[in-house]
């Protein structure tokens, strides 16, 4: 597998306290055989504080879901977090695909 750079991409969202999230990304590369880990960390501390489920939709062509519940969401208080989706491909080759900020409102 070849060495490259990976600039993780934006994903900023707003949501409604007790709301729940389904968002599907696509990276449109082979995604096969990779491991999925995505958390919502304070932006203070870098403490995760809540971490969606990552389900893949069709990995050979690089898409997956990112799940938060209604009672994940309840849990959070109202602010701004940070949020990252990391990929670990074949290989042990762990990097950054998603970051940005999380919004909590009322």
């Amino acid at each position: 597998m070849a060495t490259l750079d990976q600039r993780a991409g934006t994903l900023n969202v707003v949501l409604h306290r007790g709301n729940t999230l389904s968002a599907l990304v696509d990276f449109s590369i082979d995604t096969t055989g990779y491991a999925w880990d995505a958390d919502i960390y304070s932006l203070v501390t870098g403490q995760t504080v809540v971490s969606p489920a990552v389900s893949t939709i069709d990995a050979s062509v690089g898409q997956h879901n990112l799940d938060l519940t209604a009672e994940q969401a309840a849990a959070l208080a109202i602010g701004t977090y940070g949020i990252r989706l990391e990929g670990t491909a074949p290989g042990d080759d762990v990097r950054k695909y998603l970051t940005g900020f999380f919004e909590v409102l009322a």
